[in-house]
């Protein structure tokens, strides 16, 4: 997420932080609050000035990579450089296979649509990670920030088109989703029985808080 992208998601985050901030004060009081909450505070800021989310090293208690690197060391001497050997190898099997980079997972070949979009070759699955985030069949997700676009995920496409340049494509198998009424925080949807294909471009894919089955087959109940 870099440039005009970063920056709407900089204003929201604003926002969201403002919003939890005053319900932890409420649930919690103030006494509860910690400096990691003042972190948050510039977070939204030095996200608006540099135009992207910086991603550094996690050092408080889920960094299970340094623990795993360290753990089988009982000597001072030899901790420091088998340390920094583990941390080193970790970082670059995560290179090798990093959750950021956008990939279907276990992926089978998909001629029958390769020839309708075009391209050299194409793959589906039942699993694939968008912008970091994991997609697979059965999901129920927002495409959009302002949550009034609801698909529910059939299977995960992948496409290379013609042109040695070009780029592998993406995109879902959907069911669309129409809004029958809302409430604020949960809304009712009717589900499309016919199945089309969306492209990604740059879209969020937000899952559904909570889905519930309506006394109707095709409606569902959503909590955002």
């Amino acid at each position: 997420m870099a440039g005009a992208l970063a920056e709407q998601a900089a204003i929201r985050l604003r926002d969201l932080v403002k919003s939890y901030m005053a319900a932890f004060e409420e649930a919690y009081g103030k006494n509860k609050f910690r400096f990691k909450h003042h972190q948050l505070l510039h977070l939204p800021d030095q996200i608006y000035a540099r135009k992207r989310l910086l991603i550094c090293f996690v050092l408080e208690r889920k960094h299970y990579l340094a623990k795993v690197a360290l753990q089988w060391h009982k000597r001072l001497r030899s901790m420091s450089r088998g340390g920094i050997n583990g941390m080193l190898l970790s970082q670059l099997r995560l290179l090798e296979n990093p959750g950021w980079e956008s990939q279907l997972l276990h992926p089978v070949p998909y001629q029958h649509i390769a020839a309708s979009l075009d391209a050299q070759h194409a793959h589906i699955s039942r699993t694939m990670r968008w912008k970091g985030v994991c997609v697979k069949s059965t999901d129920f997700a927002f495409l959009n920030y302002a949550r009034t676009y609801l698909v529910r995920v059939v299977a995960c496409v992948a496409w290379k088109p013609y042109g040695g340049l070009s780029e592998e494509r993406y995109g879902l198998i959907i069911k669309r989703c129409g809004r029958v009424r809302s409430t604020g925080t949960a809304s009712v949807w009717r589900v499309d029985r016919n199945c089309s294909l969306y492209c990604l471009v740059d879209e969020p894919v937000l899952q559904a808080a909570f889905v519930k089955q309506g006394d109707d087959a095709d409606l569902i109940e959503v909590l955002h």
